[in-house]
């Protein structure tokens, strides 16, 4: 199963959710659902175990791999009479995972968690963590909770945003967490996954060439706080950076044309995304779209030379000479594209030429004998 790392600090005990509809509500309503309590004289089943608890579709499976440690106290993963899920004093690893939840005629969804430490430094050895995740089609995205010098009641909570789940079928949210000491665990107060709208509805996404430029065209049907969309171009579909920006409409339940143009592609492959971005600062990303901008017909002759190279681009272009290493050793400009270059005082060497036209380079190399 692929993981996704990233890291959930905590500043606040509360959050407000604002959705549409609820997929998933994990069920704390019985009280001693989960793992009966543990002690030294009445030890846990032997690891692998499980044990099952809520009503469908918000039930759920508590599980662990090792038999946890035992002590004279009670060791709790259950729960709790105040209708909440109850850790503590556990002594070892363990996980909550919720029943399958069907997204597949879902767009966007938000997974908030609800939860506060039991007891102080619940995190004081190095194997004691906590965790949530969420598995997406079977990606599962982990958000990791530090905690240091924490006290009792300090917040243990998740608020992923908004996620994009257009085109998925299941997904399964949960947390995990190891923790050995008395007194010390957590409570999980809730766990609700929402169904959301996306703030931008996008109907189409399309590029195409108008002579050397390349035209961008999109159209949303609807958008909740949209300030703007940023453009964002790669050669390699890994790395994007921005080449410029269009204002969106706010809020609008009315068809919107937007467009923009690329007056400087890159030669080869050129793959765009949009960045819409929402006035309170939230952003999501388009699908990745591309096209193909042909390469110059540039002559270098010859490859392999003791004096002079010529080079033919047929537009207004320039040059620049670098060696193997990068050293600079010269640069030209030609309103004709016609280049004639004198390597006799050059090192022998590899070579390699930068040449642009019109914003795209195109790079050739050539041997000093």
């Amino acid at each position: 199963m692929k993981k996704i790392y990233s890291t959930l600090l905590l500043f606040c005990l509360t959050f407000t959710l604002a959705m549409s509809q609820v997929l998933y509500d994990a069920d704390f309503g019985t009280d001693g659902e989960g793992f009966p309590d543990h002690t030294t004289s009445n030890p846990p089943a032997a690891g692998p175990a499980s044990a099952t608890g809520g009503v469908a579709t918000n039930d759920w499976t508590l599980s662990y791999d090792v038999t946890p440690g035992t002590d004279g106290s009670a060791n709790q993963f259950s729960v709790d009479a105040a209708g909440k899920m109850h850790i503590e004093d556990w002594g070892g690893e363990a996980q909550f995972e919720s029943a399958s939840i069907d997204i597949s005629a879902v767009d966007a969804i938000t997974i908030d968690a609800l939860g506060m430490t039991v007891g102080s430094s619940v995190q004081n050895a190095a194997s004691e963590f906590f965790e949530y995740f969420y598995i997406i089609d079977g990606v599962e995205t982990v958000v990791d909770v530090p905690l240091s010098g924490d006290s009792a009641g300090d917040p243990v909570n998740l608020a992923t945003g908004t996620i994009d789940v257009s085109g998925a079928n299941t997904l399964v949210v949960g947390f995990r967490f190891n923790v050995n000491g008395a007194g010390d665990g957590y409570d999980i107060c809730s766990f609700v996954v929402e169904e959301v709208a996306l703030p931008v509805e996008l109907t189409k996404f399309n590029v195409s060439k108008t002579d050397d430029k390349i035209l961008l065209d999109w159209q949303t049907a609807s958008e909740i706080n949209n300030d703007r969309f940023e453009i964002e171009r790669s050669t390699d579909a890994n790395r994007f950076s921005s080449i410029g920006k269009v204002k969106g409409e706010g809020n609008s339940q009315r068809i919107n044309d937007y467009s923009f143009i690329d007056d400087q592609p890159m030669q080869g492959e050129n793959y765009y995304r949009l960045k819409q971005i929402d006035i309170d600062g939230a952003f999501a990303y388009s699908e990745v779209v591309s096209i193909e901008v042909a390469k110059a017909e540039i002559s270098v002759s010859p490859k392999s030379t003791l004096d002079q190279i010529s080079i033919t681009t047929g537009n207004a272009s320039s040059i620049i000479v670098r060696s193997f290493s990068g050293q600079f050793m010269s640069s030209q400009s030609s309103t004709d594209g016609n280049f004639t270059v004198d390597m006799t005082n050059y090192p022998r060497g590899i070579y390699f030429l930068s040449i642009n036209i019109n914003g795209n380079v195109q790079t050739e190399k050539v041997v000093r004998l």
